[in-house]
């Protein structure tokens, strides 16, 4: 590359948030309090956009899409919500003269039929960044070769059970997440096909009891933002039970999760938070690259 394609300067971290909006706010955070600094100008460029109005609820859309035997629910696919919202991030980090290494903090969002959505309009994105920049675009460039604009993705529920895999050592682990991410086998069949390990969740007849948890609208995680003691109760009662089943280690697999489940172990039981996996992950990419 030549000329105004060239960067010296590192990438920026894209988060793309709202989805729930508290989810976008722990990985920043945690992104910040991990980094070892002395001064501002040494902390990681973070590009948060938290922009809920254009994404539609993951979980409703699935369901309604179950529901309705796989015809065009009322809700909008929101893959293509957050390829408008990815946009924003590409432009930014075009007029920064960087590239950005790119996630969703949701677990459900990662559902194939919503994620493949959303992949697209990242091609699209980055095929327009490659014929601006004059670069051919038959397989994704190197980070090193800074595209300003492009858009690098990397998948939470894929990095959390490749952890899982190489970090602790295990061959089955146990799920807590929304219905929606349970109907559609989402860790059940990556983790399956591509790591080798078996998925433990609670039983089917708590399923709705756990989701309820998170979308009530009284005490519901999402409602409050923080765990009413209804809400701890149960969920202390599903990582029992993902015990008793043989987990060893649970996979916190909603976002909200984590403001329940603060603690790194429970009752013998190894509490994993994708979010945390993401902050390590995206903390590593970038040191890659300086």
């Amino acid at each position: 590359m030549k000329g105004n394609s060239e960067i010296t300067i590192r990438p920026i971290i894209g988060i793309l948030g709202g989805v729930g909006p508290m989810a976008g706010i722990l990985l920043h955070t945690k992104i910040i309090n991990k980094t070892n600094v002395k001064r501002d100008q040494e902390h990681l460029d973070i590009v948060h956009l938290s922009l809920p109005q254009y994404i539609g609820d993951r979980t409703s859309y699935l369901l309604e899409l179950q529901m309705t035997k796989n015809k065009e629910p009322t809700i909008k696919n929101p893959g293509i919500g957050m390829g408008k919202v990815a946009q924003a991030l590409s432009a930014t980090a075009s007029s920064l003269n960087t590239n950005a290494l790119v996630v969703v903090t949701c677990n459900t969002f990662h559902s194939p039929i919503i994620f493949n959505e959303f992949m697209k309009e990242i091609k699209r994105i980055n095929m327009e960044i490659c014929k601006q920049h004059k670069i051919e675009h038959q397989k994704m460039p190197s980070i090193k070769q800074s595209i300003p604009g492009y858009l690098y993705i990397h998948h939470m529920v894929e990095l959390t059970l490749l952890f899982i895999k190489q970090e602790l050592g295990i061959n089955k682990v146990g799920l807590m997440s929304t219905t929606g991410t349970r109907n559609t086998h989402l860790y059940l069949e990556i983790a399956i096909n591509k790591f080798n390990l078996e998925i433990i969740e609670i039983d089917q007849e708590y399923q709705d009891e756990l989701h309820e948890c998170i979308y009530n609208k009284q005490d519901g995680i999402k409602t409050l933002s923080l765990a009413s003691s209804r809400v701890r109760a149960n969920f202390e009662k599903y990582v029992k039970m993902l015990y008793a089943k043989g987990a060893t280690a649970a996979i916190l697999g909603c976002t909200e999760i984590p403001i329940v489940l603060h603690e790194k172990k429970l009752f013998g039981v190894v509490l994993i938070d994708p979010v945390d996996i993401l902050a390590n992950t995206l903390i590593d990419a970038v040191d890659c690259q300086e």
